[in-house]
């Protein structure tokens, strides 16, 4: 791939992680708002509690809100600035080096796996889903793609080789829809028309 191609691609990759870093920490501001509300006021109606099936308040009030003792978003707001600051740094071209690479990909994966998991406990668990707690999921979903496809093209050893080549292939691009088109249609088919009213 040519120099000026491949700094396309990496920009591209930096600018969708920046993107997705500021949603899930828009997301994650909101969600602490949402938790200091519940605080005051355990009944209060927050405006994103739209029908049975959408509702910010049950998902807030449950015990997967606060797996360590105090709510999850607080964690979101550290996490996000934390990655938002390190791929900002990233579109300036300064080279990180080859540990603190893994040490970001390692940190996106456990995003990724703390989000699924929240997923997992509000669509099965707690049968309530929180539109913010998804706009976060979409938030690490876009900010981990953008950062994989920039370490893989890195080509410094941060991946192994068969891992940078799935994204060199474009499967990156592939199973992050994929993953996207399951959630959406997993919540079509289980509520339906039942989401809003």
């Amino acid at each position: 791939m040519p120099k000026e191609q491949r700094g396309l691609v990496d920009r591209v990759a930096i600018g969708i992680a920046i993107v997705g870093a500021i949603i899930g920490l828009m997301a994650s501001f909101v969600l602490s708002n949402d938790a200091v509300i519940l605080a005051k006021n355990a009944d209060a109606t927050l405006t994103c509690s739209v029908s049975a099936v959408l509702n910010c308040a049950s998902v807030a009030k449950s015990a997967q809100a606060e797996l360590f003792g105090f709510p999850n978003s607080f964690i979101g707001i550290a996490a996000m600035a934390a990655l938002l600051a390190i791929m900002v740094v990233a579109w300036t071209k300064v080279r990180l080096s080859r540990w603190f690479n893994r040490a970001l990909a390692g940190g996106v994966v456990l995003g990724l796996i703390f989000a699924g998991w929240m997923f997992y406990e509000s669509f099965v668990v707690i049968q309530v889903l929180c539109p913010w707690c998804l706009t976060t999921d979409l938030g690490m979903l876009l900010l981990a793609f953008g950062v994989f496809r920039y370490l893989a093209r890195l080509d410094d050893g941060t991946f192994p080789t068969r891992v940078a080549t799935f994204s060199h292939k474009g499967y990156d691009l592939l199973a992050t829809i994929a993953i996207a088109v399951i959630m959406v249609a997993a919540i079509l088919l289980k509520y339906g028309s039942s989401l809003l009213g």
